[in-house]
């Protein structure tokens, strides 16, 4: 123990010196461990080698393509590997009781002792066993004394160690990533155009739902190592389903949500095609034999994110793992959460066509009529399409440039925030925790609880002051925690069934301190809250103000969410490149974007002017239910005694294009007491008074407005009414 805590100290103590500390591979569960030095080692291996191949791939060698998906795979494994050692030297530290955080001042004597002393001598042996040569180990002790003066700021070796091993698990999404991308440049070279489909008839892949089926089995139970082998077969076959080379007999499963029925057939897939965007198209052909013929069912799935779903099943792989490795980190769990639900939701196809042919019976002719059974609480949660936890989905993550100057006369600076752009998809979220973490920044926001369809921006507080010359580069990371709900949406951050999920998202930016604009003289306007009726769509147009005594000009970006169908929301992005003049404004159109269903939706977006120069802007649409309603009721006097004439003043609001004749009704206790026929024009609001002869006592009151019979709206209320007038008196 005492040479494993003394090379994380010279780890700790080199790294101090240049304000990032420098990782020295050499920490496994016993300290020096052979299995930990050869995982490093395979580590710049294998990075190595997925460098030559992308680079191979992008050039158009697409042979090399089945090498880069073995690669990254190799890769992401590797780095679950040294997530789960990291974790598990950070254990035996904890565990040895040895301090883990070092003030400035103390590093600066440790550096004064090594100029001195040199490194101690079980701290050099460590080092050689690890494979330091004599010339490697004298100039890591110059280093270290030569800039020894230079250290600023403590370090605190458990935050450090925690960091790292989460970002092996962020290398191994990269990998996964670049397996995808493999893929996509490998078999999606000529993909056809995507077809327009219903997407209420959604249904969770029938080809993937046995396996995936089995995998989400394990995952309720959290048995891990069952879950690797269960999502390990999940992306075989994927994989060879991509390839096309999955014509054999395949097991299917459809659900059936509204009698929880669950049906096992056997298909045929007889054709896939690639689709524009990382799409999939497939044909199953399911052949049932009655007494004299065939019966045959031909269906033809798009499958719209399966390239997406391949890369979130690695990346699920990776995290599973990262905890068989012996990972036992709690964030792990939450990550997994997190990226189960993104998978569920990329495993959606729709039903494009499907056709009933029937043809005489031939020799050798076999069919599977299917066996049918009422689905467990697993199997509805793995493929009821409707009934999916709520996912925060991150849409962006920016660096805003706040502030740029000099300082002093000579010193050039700037500050910076980070802005995270969010929706929420499928079910309520709550408890959503935010925290920001990068160069000179350090902050955390949060919310108490958002329904599906909401999004907008979380924006963090500014930076300290970064000086630099020519350019600065800032990095860092967002780590966002939040509780989830299922099934129904639940109505508050109390109620329901609750899962804790966790996105952590990196963020870089270049900024340059020579650049003439001046952040602050540029302005972003766009309607924030907008009131429409469903079935109506909002032109989404920006005012861009350039202060500026130079031009700029950018991109503007919107992401806003829409009723995809009654019950699922949708996204939709829309650009459009501007200039702006020196000391101008432009007005541009991003885009449409409809609403058929009535909800509250989100958006938010940002016009990115390069160099770290944007400004971000968000809003909500409130899309009110088509339907005559009652938009307001205003009664008088407010205290009536008997005998009294009340009025009900009736706002009546007609959001349709045509005229509607209409009566209003007013109900005292359930009896009607006065009616009015109104006729609306199209689009139109109008007043109408329904009057009462007040009676003592306290009564309940309805009104209802009605278009031949039929009730568009209601409301009620209660009203009390004295005997005798309460007027005040004064005795003389």
């Amino acid at each position: 123990m005492e040479r494993l805590v003394g090379v994380w100290l010279i780890a700790l103590l080199a790294g101090a010196v240049v304000g990032t500390p420098i990782f020295t591979p050499v920490v496994g569960a016993s300290g020096t461990s052979t299995g930990t030095t050869s995982a490093y080692t395979e580590f710049w291996d294998i990075l190595n080698r997925e460098a030559e191949l992308v680079v191979g791939v992008e050039i158009g060698n697409l042979g090399l393509a089945p090498d880069l998906v073995q690669n990254s795979r190799l890769g992401a494994e590797n780095a679950a590997n040294l997530s789960a050692l990291t974790w598990q030297a950070l254990e035996e530290l904890k565990s040895s009781g040895v301090k883990t955080y070092y003030s400035a001042e103390e590093l600066r004597e440790m550096s004064l002792n090594i100029s001195e002393n040199g490194l101690p001598p079980e701290t050099v042996n460590a080092l050689k066993e690890q494979g330091w040569t004599d010339e490697q180990i004298r100039a890591l002790e110059d280093y270290i004394v030569q800039n020894g003066e230079n250290i600023t700021e403590g370090f605190n070796m458990t935050s450090f160690l925690e960091d790292l091993s989460t970002s092996f698990i962020r290398v191994g999404f990269k990998y996964n990533h670049y397996e995808s991308w493999a893929l996509e440049m490998w078999k999606w070279t000529r993909p056809i155009e995507a077809p327009t489909t219903n997407s209420e008839d959604r249904l969770i892949n029938p080809l993937m739902a046995v396996r995936w089926v089995s995998f989400y089995r394990e995952y309720s139970q959290q048995d891990y190592e069952n879950m690797e082998t269960a999502i390990k077969s999940l992306r075989d076959y994927v994989y060879l389903l991509m390839l096309g080379n999955s014509s054999g007999e395949n097991r299917m499963l459809l659900y059936s949500p509204g009698t929880d029925r669950l049906t096992s057939l056997t298909g045929k897939v007889t054709n896939v095609e690639q689709t524009e965007n990382g799409g999939l198209m497939f044909t199953v052909t399911l052949t049932r034999i009655t007494g004299t013929e065939e019966v045959v069912n031909t269906t033809t799935y798009y499958w719209p994110d399966a390239l997406k779903a391949y890369e979130l099943i690695g990346n699920v792989y990776t995290l599973v793992k990262a905890r068989n490795y012996g990972n036992g980190n709690a964030e792990i769990d939450r990550m997994l959460n997190q990226k189960v639900a993104e998978l569920k939701n990329a495993l959606k196809v729709v039903r494009v066509s499907s056709e009933v042919t029937t043809r005489p019976i031939k020799d050798g002719s076999s069919s599977d009529s299917g066996s049918t059974k009422i689905a467990d609480e697993i199997e509805r949660l793995a493929l009821d399409p409707q009934s999916s936890w709520g996912i925060f989905r991150v849409d962006d993550v920016e660096v805003e440039v706040t502030h740029k100057g000099t300082a002093y006369g000579m010193y050039k600076f700037a500050m910076y925030r980070v802005v995270v752009h969010y929706h929420v998809e499928n079910n309520a979220v709550s408890n959503i925790s935010v925290k920001f973490k990068g160069a000179y920044l350090e902050d955390s926001k949060s919310m108490a609880f958002l329904s599906p369809g909401e999004g907008g921006i979380i924006t963090s507080g500014e930076s300290e002051f970064i000086s630099g010359s020519g350019e600065i580069q800032v990095m860092g990371v967002v780590k966002i925690t939040y509780t989830s709900s299922p099934g129904p949406v639940p109505t508050n951050n109390s109620t329901g069934r609750k899962q804790e999920m966790e996105i952590i998202r990196e963020y870089s930016a270049t900024i340059k301190l020579e650049d003439a604009i001046d952040p602050n003289k540029i302005s972003v306007s766009i309607p924030g809250e907008v009131e429409i009726n469903e079935g109506d769509s909002v032109p989404f147009t920006v005012i861009v103000y350039n202060y500026n005594r130079k031009p700029v000009t950018g991109t503007c970006t919107l992401v806003a969410t829409y009723p995809e169908t009654g019950t699922q929301v949708g996204t939709v992005r829309l650009n459009k490149e501007i200039g702006v003049g020196a000391s101008g404004y432009v007005v541009e159109r991003i885009g449409n974007v409809s609403y058929s269903s009535p909800g509250t939706f989100g958006y938010s977006g940002k016009c990115d002017f390069g160099n770290g120069i944007s400004k971000s802007f968000s809003g909500r649409v409130k899309v009110d239910s088509r339907t005559v309603r009652i938009a307001g009721v205003d009664v008088s006097p407010e205290t009536p005694v008997s005998g009294d004439i009340v009025n009900f003043d009736v706002m009546i609001k007609n959001p349709f294009s045509v005229s509607k004749n209409v009566t209003v009704k007013l109900f005292i206790d359930g009896n009607e007491k006065s009616r009015e026929n109104l006729w609306l024009g199209g689009g139109s609001s109008e007043l109408v008074t329904l009057t009462w002869t007040a009676q003592a006592g306290g009564h309940g009151w309805r009104i209802e407005v009605l278009e031949d019979g039929k009730l568009w709206d209601s409301k009620i209320g209660t009203i009390s009414v004295s005997r005798y007038s309460t007027h005040s008196f004064r005795l003389l």
